[in-house]
């Protein structure tokens, strides 16, 4: 194995949601933005200023809140009831309006559906976890990694391969041109208020002495979901910067172009520090059109973290090669499955390699699980997490992960019987 001695520890800590602290990250903006945050809008009303491009994202900010608006209600006269002013609009009913005066109550006010502050997201592998880096991209290496065997993907693939599922991965974006990927990833079209491609900076954003820390976090979920459902597409939505951090804001966005872009499955291998009501809302939308959304449980050896413990979401644990609970995931209420986790090799920006460890890479095994069964004949989404929930293997302690740890051969076995 010809991995280098070069590792490091990334480790993101939650920021505080204060626009100050990451004011080089996303420019103040107000602006009457179109459907889906592109094309053909209303404009943008005199005295201000011209939205920005859609690589831009947006920072956290414990003054600006979230709303999701009634059908009918105008969002200019909403923030001017509720004396406040409109940052940013996105979809039919989606607005990021900002305090102008005093902390205001949003949340039961009329016409708002819900609410939440527009609060930092954080992928769920900074906690100082490790990357070990490759010499290069060596495929051999991946095809040949515990998993593999583990989950009897050969075997698996025999199958299916994740043909005509769509699994979009809310992270960093992917690199495009990693010669691993083959053509299977799809990008956001243009205009659509965020975009596909993984970009970073050199530059350490978030002054934690690490430059980049989140680089390759999005290609490296990508690449293990490829690796799961080589015949699945993949849509990959970048909603956190290079530093792996990101806002509520764009996390709804995010969301939003899953259900307007005709993916089957999501991939959020991120967390937030509470409960979001507009999370939530966004949640159950794609729950009840079929969309299933996988999401990691957390890296802190506790209890699971939002989304991973909302109802409406798939909660992803890890497990080592021994089928035994990582040192390091949460666990308990909320984690209905598990999958390895740790020492998963994967693909890096500009054509690397890294072995990744964290729930953030047991997360796309379940999306690429979900892939494949949803993928066969008369299958979807919702009954491929049936039946990978009902074939779901032994680990230990058994009692931490609803499920067990996934099992895709043998749903694959039970579906076709």
């Amino acid at each position: 194995m010809n991995i280098l001695k070069l590792v490091f520890l990334l480790s993101l800590f939650l920021v505080s949601s204060c626009a100050s602290e990451v004011s080089t990250l996303a420019p103040e903006v107000a602006t009457k933005a179109g459907m889906m945050g592109g094309g053909d809008g209303p404009g943008t009303p005199p005295g201000e200023t011209e939205p920005p491009p859609p690589e831009t994202l947006r920072a956290p900010n414990n003054r600006e809140h979230v709303v999701v608006y009634e059908a009918g209600v105008d969002p200019y006269d909403l923030a001017n009831d509720l004396n406040m002013s409109v940052v940013d609009l996105f979809g039919d009913d989606l607005a990021l309006l900002r305090e102008t005066v005093m902390p205001m109550m949003v949340e039961g006010e009329g016409g708002v559906v819900a609410s939440s502050v527009n609060e930092s997201v954080v992928s769920t592998h900074g906690q100082d976890l490790v990357f070990g880096f490759y010499e290069g991209w060596i495929e051999k290496e991946v095809r040949e990694q515990y998993i593999n065997s583990l989950l009897k993907l050969p075997a698996l693939h025999e199958y299916g391969r994740g043909y005509g599922i769509r699994v979009a991965v809310l992270d960093t974006g992917a690199d495009f041109a990693h010669p691993s990927f083959g053509g299977v990833l799809v990008s956001l079209p243009e205009g659509s208020g965020l975009i596909s491609q993984e970009v970073w900076n050199g530059i350490d954003d978030d002054g934690d002495g690490v430059v980049d820390a989140g680089k390759g976090h999005g290609t490296v979920c990508v690449s293990i979901v490829h690796e799961v459902a080589p015949g699945a597409e993949v849509l990959p939505i970048r909603i956190l910067h290079d530093e792996g951090i990101g806002s509520l804001w764009d996390l709804v966005k995010g969301l939003e172009l899953s259900r307007h872009n005709q993916v089957d499955i999501v991939n959020l291998s991120l967390s937030l520090s509470e409960y979001s009501a507009v999370v939530e809302d966004r949640l159950v939308h794609l729950y009840e059109e079929g969309v299933r959304v996988a999401c990691a449980t957390g890296n802190q050896a506790g209890e699971v973290k939002y989304p991973a413990s909302s109802a409406y979401t798939v909660g992803v644990a890890a497990t080592d090669e021994q089928d035994i609970l990582a040192w390091f995931s949460n666990a308990g209420a909320g984690a209905l499955i598990a999958a390895p986790g740790v020492d998963i090799v994967a693909a890096y920006p500009e054509e690397g390699m890294v072995s990744a460890t964290g729930t953030s890479m047991a997360c796309p095994v379940v999306s690429g699980s979900l892939a494949v069964i949803a993928g066969f004949e008369g299958s979807n989404a919702r009954q491929a997490t049936q039946f990978l929930s009902d074939t779901g293997g032994s680990m230990t302690p058994q009692e931490l992960v609803r499920h067990g740890r996934v099992s895709p051969l043998d749903a694959a076995r039970s579906w076709w019987q």
